[in-house]
């Protein structure tokens, strides 16, 4: 409007000419074109048609493929979830195997003691050469008494008495022994079932993260890119920044302690072997995946092929919490007590050292505040998995 107004200034009392001119002269009609044509390239400049930002359509590309990789995750947990219920069992049948075998012992050891007193009171019997008859009778003509001699009688009759009660006892005892045979039978016939469903889900799990391994792969470098440049564009003060201290997933604090595809479940307090339970989370991955500091902090100690645990590392981190790492394929080169590390650096790599020798490789990850009793990690690894 104010360029509208300007021009209308200029234009002669007369009006337009006989050919639709402003009247003005050559000079003036050729700068009122180029004026013209200027505010008509500045307005359409200033009003482009109107059409997607690249930042929404990022936006949309990032969730379909977070979504494709939360998708990928369930499926991967699922068979977590079937690995660990199945081990949960088969340590279960386990000990009870042990209980009925100690069981078993026992009335096996009380069957022994039965059997040795009866043979005891056999060869007694033989050696004495008499019959319950013969006996009633040589008392009765050897006791002048009548009454003693039916008191004799009567301790005789006492003595069968116990007799049968023993036979009775051994009879019981082979009763007892027996069932608890049977029991045996039946759990370890349930036990290599159980071992089956166990193999079948290792099987699955390990099948399953080598399947999605390339896609996994893929989704988590998109969704990388993508999150970077969503945050180049929101908040490219905040990236630079987090770029600086080193990878975007540092960010934070805490990070994910396995570089790669996963698959974990919460096993928090579940039985394991040898009356223990579960004290950490085994996050299931190919053997050699990468294992990252989950935190900056100083490794305190590592160890090759000890115990249980197999190849570990504990890092104490800057938060005041001890992480403790194991069943290790190996250690990453550099790695040893007193080094310094950073969230994200590589420390070590997923195997099945230790007692998860010949399972599916898996990272044991623990944590325990102030470098005390460990407490359940399940929940910041959830919130830093992505």
């Amino acid at each position: 409007m104010i360029r509208g107004m300007s021009l209308m200034r200029h234009t002669p009392p007369g009006g337009m000419g006989a050919h639709g001119s402003l009247g003005l002269a050559a000079p003036a009609r050729a700068l009122l074109v180029i004026i013209v044509f200027l505010s008509l390239s500045l307005m359409w400049l200033g009003s482009p048609p109107a059409a997607a930002s690249p930042l929404s359509e990022r936006r949309a590309e990032l969730e379909a493929a977070r979504a494709r990789l939360n998708q990928l995750q369930a499926e991967l947990n699922e068979f977590a979830v079937a690995f660990g219920n199945a081990e949960a069992r088969a340590a279960e049948i386990e000990e009870a195997i042990v209980a009925l075998e100690a069981d078993e012992s026992r009335s096996l050891s009380d069957l022994a003691e039965a059997q040795a007193q009866l043979e005891r009171r056999l060869v007694s019997v033989y050696k004495g050469r008499n019959n319950g008859f013969a006996l009633i009778a040589e008392t009765l003509l050897t006791h002048k008494d009548l009454a003693a001699g039916l008191a004799q009688i009567e301790l005789l009759k006492r003595v069968a008495g116990q007799d049968r009660n023993m036979y009775g006892g051994i009879k019981r005892h082979l009763v007892k022994v027996d069932a608890r045979q049977r029991d045996l039978q039946a759990k370890r016939v349930e036990q290599a079932a159980r071992m089956e469903e166990l193999k079948q889900a290792q099987a699955d799990l390990e099948h399953s993260i080598a399947a999605v391994s390339a896609e996994y792969k893929s989704l988590k470098k998109q969704v990388a890119q993508l999150e970077e440049q969503e945050r180049k564009e929101r908040e490219a003060a905040a990236l630079r920044a987090a770029l600086a201290a080193g990878t975007i997933k540092s960010v934070g604090g805490f990070v994910f302690p396995v570089d790669g595809p996963h698959s974990f479940t919460d096993t928090w307090g579940d039985p394991r072997s040898g009356g223990r339970t579960h004290q950490g989370q085994d996050i299931f991955a190919a053997r050699g995946t990468p294992c990252v500091a989950c935190y900056s902090g100083t490794i305190s100690r590592t160890y090759w092929n000890q115990g249980l645990g197999g190849t570990g590392i504990w890092l104490d981190a800057d938060n005041g919490v001890s992480y403790y790492y194991c069943h290790l394929d190996g250690i990453a080169g550099g790695i040893s007590a007193g080094v310094r590390v950073t969230a994200g650096q590589v420390i070590g790599y997923v195997g099945d050292s230790g007692n998860a020798f010949g399972g599916p490789c898996h990272l044991h990850f623990q944590a325990h505040p102030g470098g005390g009793s460990p407490v359940n990690p399940y929940g910041i690894l959830v919130s830093s998995d992505r």
